[in-house]
């Protein structure tokens, strides 16, 4: 760093090198961010994801396999691929969702071949951010990228204390706990656009987001015990 200071000196034209770097300014929040960290982020977070074209629908941990089948049966899934949390784990997602008559596995129990023939991929989320309306992933051996990249229904489990104000704090936190081995940042349906910009959905991912969101601020909604 000190030569790297030095040489900056030098191309300023200077004789010696500042005796320390000056920190950088303070800036008030109201100015740097779009949302501040005392905002109401769940209902920003609404509002962003559904004009990010995200379906959110608001549920609990007791119904939220019974949400998921309903989301499945909307569509007419046939097979479905689900990450291994604890959440889903706790509810028998799982073993629901056979039960219903939709083929359905963790993503531990199955090749990446077999992820691209399913229907719907069931994820959780490491974060939601409220600025953007945006979901972000991280890649796990329990929790594979192709289940939310592949599948042409995608279904994310959102707890509110997952969701952060704007992409500063997303950044230092993926700066502070690391990418795994990558970290994916959701903000919408699959999109693409031919040269004449004609707009099609779902070509290259998922047609279809849908976020199941979950209220689990002190004693609301606490998770059921299987």
């Amino acid at each position: 760093m000190t030569d790297f200071i030095a040489h900056i000196s030098k191309s300023l034209g200077r004789n010696s090198i500042p005796p320390t770097i000056p920190a950088p300014p303070m800036i008030d929040p109201a100015i740097a961010r779009l949302v501040r960290p005392d905002a109401a982020i769940k209902r920003v977070f609404i509002d962003n994801a559904t004009a990010a074209k995200l379906h959110v629908t608001e549920c609990s941990f007791d119904n939220l396999a019974d949400e998921v089948l309903r989301q499945l049966q909307r569509t007419s899934v046939h097979s479905a691929v689900v990450t291994r949390c604890p959440e889903f784990e706790r509810v028998g997602l799982v073993e629901r969702i056979n039960a219903a008559g939709v083929a359905c596995k963790y993503w531990d129990e199955q090749t990446l071949d077999q992820s691209y023939e399913a229907d719907a991929g069931i994820t959780e989320v490491w974060m939601a951010i409220a600025e953007v309306g945006s979901l972000v992933v991280r890649s796990s051996a329990s929790h594979g990228r192709a289940v939310s990249l592949v599948p042409p229904l995608h279904i994310a489990m959102v707890r509110t204390s997952q969701i952060v104000p704007d992409l500063v704090d997303a950044m230092a936190t993926i700066a502070r706990d690391g990418t795994g081995s990558g970290v994916v940042i959701i903000s919408g349906p699959s999109k693409t656009a031919d040269i004449e910009m004609n707009l099609v959905v779902g070509v290259h991912g998922p047609g279809e987001v849908v976020v199941l969101l979950i209220d689990d601020s002190p004693d609301v909604n606490p998770p059921a015990q299987h």
